[in-house]
Parts: structure tokens; sequence; C-alpha cells
């Protein structure tokens, strides 16, 4: 007796129910930008999308802003955790470059906006209300750091500024033409820039390049030199409470490859953060987490690149896998004390979760933020 399939028409499985998560976000699909809360699962539609620019969130994690463009316009949103407002604050041309700063309650957002060609303008806005003021800048673009008192560090095309807000009136000056890498502290105390210069070498009795990194403050002291050419110092960058630098340098002994230091302001030292070896790869563009535990890096060797990271309460990196992205991938910001949104070579975004060590997956979407309660 011999048996055949039945053909079965079976109903359509019910729809699945959202699954809760412990963090939101705001991502884009097909163009379009999105919010999409962790209790509910269901996503709100918020505007239009683009590629993004700058994604940045308050000292306190309330609030968000994130800015991006596409090939008619840019635009810049923040968010508003409290209440769950988002609103956008911004809109211009393509192209723009964005740079912000927050108050440390999250309460107010300075930003400003520029093309290419430093046209512009600084303003500020509550994420509560939306509500957006100008500063008062006229020839200051971008916006570096806020200060406790309220005061900006600005920059202009040829100077940066310590200035007052709102009005902008200047309090400081300082001449940035050769000054690269430039990174203010979160407090807007201190700024840490790569010199460009020529300097005298008696020797030869002629002018030589000279890339230096330095330190200085707001008063009339002379600039600290942290390191010199030889190193050729790059992107430096401060932890978020000030106290710490770090960096990447040459290594004099193994040209073509770089390591991460980092300076100690306490001390007025600088070690590696790994002991250099013979044959390891590049390690550069150091970028800290929002509470400082965490130090991410790229690496660079024979076997290709990627990322990894350094917590501070174990004395080993690890490295952010590679399998759900494949190749190459750079670090795009930090999405919240343990998240980092990473993108690969062929423009996919993910999320990596620094607490349970798995990539957060994020499909087709271009994640720009996660916070979680």
């Amino acid at each position: 007796c011999s048996s055949t399939e039945s053909a079965l028409t079976a109903d359509p499985a019910p729809a699945a129910e959202p699954e809760a998560r412990p963090y939101d976000l705001f991502a884009q699909r097909g163009g379009r930008l999105y919010m999409n809360p962790g209790k509910t699962g269901a996503d709100v539609h918020v505007g239009a999308g683009g590629t993004p620019v700058m994604v940045s969130s308050s000292p306190a994690g309330n609030a968000w802003a994130f800015a991006l463009t596409r090939a008619d316009s840019s635009r810049l949103y923040v968010f508003d955790g409290t209440s769950g407002r988002v609103s956008m604050v911004h809109s211009g041309a393509a192209n723009l470059v964005y740079t912000g700063a927050w108050a440390a309650d999250g309460a107010r957002f300075v930003f400003g906006f520029r093309s290419p060609g430093w046209e512009g303008d600084i303003r500020s806005v509550a994420p509560g209300s939306g509500a957006v003021e100008r500063v008062g800048c006229v020839s200051a673009k971008e916006v570096l750091a806020r200060r406790a008192d309220g005061s900006l560090v600005v920059r202009a095309r040829d100077n940066i500024y310590l200035v007052e807000n709102p009005g902008c009136a200047t309090l400081e000056t300082l001449d940035a033409r050769k000054m690269h890498h430039i990174a203010a502290s979160p407090s807007g105390d201190m700024l840490a820039y790569v010199l460009r210069d020529l300097v005298y070498n008696r020797e030869e009795r002629t002018y030589e390049p000279d890339s230096s990194l330095y330190i200085r403050d707001w008063t009339d002291r002379e600039p600290i030199r942290i390191i010199g050419d030889r190193y050729s110092p790059r992107y430096p960058a401060w932890s978020p409470d000030g106290s710490e630098l770090a960096y990447d340098v040459r290594l004099p002994d193994a040209p073509g490859t770089r390591s991460v230091s980092i300076y100690t302001l306490e001390t007025g030292q600088s070690s590696y953060l790994i002991p250099p070896a013979e044959g390891a790869p590049s390690r550069m563009k150091p970028v800290w987490s929002p509470r400082g535990d965490h130090l991410i890096f790229g690496i660079q060797g024979e076997d290709g690149g990627g990322l990894r990271y350094r917590p501070f309460a174990e004395s080993f990196t690890r490295a952010v896998p590679m399998d759900r992205i494949g190749g190459s991938m750079e670090l795009i910001a930090w999405a919240g004390p343990h998240h980092l949104f990473v993108r690969s070579a062929d423009g996919r975004a993910v999320l990596f979760d620094l607490k349970s060590g798995t990539v957060v997956d994020s499909g087709d979407d271009l994640v720009l933020a996660v916070w979680t309660d």
C-alpha cells in the first residue's frame, strides 16, 4: 500500500506582534527616517532620510541630535527623550557640515552649520520644545565645545574663539591657520591640535616642516608639546572627563606602523595603550566611549582591517566581530554608553553591543542612534 502527500492549504499565520526590546532606536529604511520605541517595537515615521553626517547624544543621555544629507538637501533633527518629541530644527543645501555641543542636562543644543565655502551660522535649540534661536556669531560657523558657564568654543575659517553665549562677544582668540586635527576637551577648557609649522634646524641652517601635538588652555600659559614630528601624531581624542588624551603615532622603529598612545594630564606623561610588538598591525583613530570605560580603535595589517576595543577594567583588547558585516568596517559613532554604530565597506550599518558582545540585528536599516532607559 502506498501513500501520497495531501495538498493542504494552511490558514495564513496571524501577524506577529512587534517584539519589545530594552532599547529604542532611530533608523531609516527606503529613504525614510523613523523612530522605533523599544516598548512597542512599532515604527513611527519622522521624515526624509539621508546619509548621516553627525550623531550626538547629550551627556545625560536624555537627548539626541543627528544630521543627514542627501542629493538635494541637508537636515538636522533633535530628539527629547523625556517628552519623546522629534523636531527638524534646520534644513539647507546638500553637503552641509554640522557640529554641535550640549548643555550638561540636555536642555539645550548649540549647533553650527556651514557649506564648504564657510557660509552658515550658529544657533541654539531646546529639544523639549524645538524652539531655535541665533547665538549671534558673525564669522564663526563651527561649534567645538560648550563650557560650564555657557560660553562657547567656536571656529571660523582662520581663527578659534572663546565667546559669550548668547551674543557671541569675543573673550579670547587663537590663530588656527596652522592647526590640524583640532579637538576641544568636553569641558571646553583645553584644546589639542597638531601644529604644522616650519622649525629652524641650526645644524643644517634651514627651515624644516614639523608636525607636533600640543595642548593648551585659555590662559596666557605656553602650549604644552606632547610629542614631536618624529612620531607624526594624529587624531587626538579627549576622554569624557578631560583627564586623558588618546592619539595615534608612527612607530620610528617600524616604518608604516602606527600605535595608540594616551597622555595623562595629571602626570604629564604618555604611554602606549598596547605595547608595540614586532609584526603587530597598525592601531589608529582612537575613540572613547561616552563613559570613558572603553577605547575603540581601527587596526590595519597584512590580514586586512577591522575594529578592536579595550575595556579599561581588563588588560586585553577584544575584536568587534565581522561575521555579520564581512570585510572592513569603520566606526561611525558611539550610540549610547555600550553601543557602537559601525558601517561596512558596502554601506550596510549595524550596531554592536559591548555588554553582550553581540551584533544588534538591524537588517537592511541604517541605524542612526540607540538609547536605553
